[in-house]
């Protein structure tokens, strides 16, 4: 279900003299406060606008951006990898998704649903949010092999196995002594 949808009511042919309802304000209310990083006040907006329109997947993949901002991991990735399922073409889907992958820290995982996100981007902020996305987790994300493959460099002489022993001072050797 998209937003144009629940805006109308849930598919409903819209009538120019109704108000929205409730759940579009309180959708276009949580996706601000997203934005803005406020996800603590967003997340009891979303959650209800989830429940009065579960098959609405945005709002779900929404939901689960917010959940993953606050850790609150597994809740996320339920939500984020149904929504996907649902819709794969849906643009916040792959944004969602590829902002789960990044927050984890599995940059390379997140680039190819900015890709597909790319692909299904609507207007010129979506493009351009997916598109700087995509070059922030292309530079995370490389390198990452040699770095988690090359062994460190110890200086000469350090063994970081063992510890270190420190001489005592002359003072304390001979009143110990």
């Amino acid at each position: 279900m998209t937003a144009e949808q629940v805006v109308a009511g849930g598919g409903a042919v819209a009538s120019s003299h109704l108000p929205a309802p409730p759940a579009a304000e309180a959708w276009t209310r949580a996706h601000h406060l997203l934005v803005i990083g406020q996800v603590t006040d967003a997340i009891p907006l979303l959650e209800r606008v989830v429940a009065e329109y579960p098959s609405w997947t945005a709002a779900r993949a929404s939901l689960g951006v917010a959940y993953v901002r606050m850790g609150r991991v597994h809740e996320a990735q339920d939500l984020i990898e149904g929504a996907l399922a649902e819709t794969p073409g849906e643009f916040a889907c792959q944004m969602a998704q590829a902002e789960y992958f990044a927050r984890l820290g599995f940059y390379d995982k997140s680039v190819p649903h900015l890709n597909a996100a790319l692909e299904h981007a609507s207007g010129e902020p979506e493009y351009r949010a997916a598109f700087e996305m995509r070059r922030f987790c292309i530079d995370k994300s490389k390198g990452l092999f040699y770095r988690e493959t090359a062994l460190p460099r110890w200086p000469k002489g350090w063994r970081p196995w063992r510890r270190r022993t420190q001489p005592a001072e002359p003072a304390v050797a001979t009143a110990l002594g």
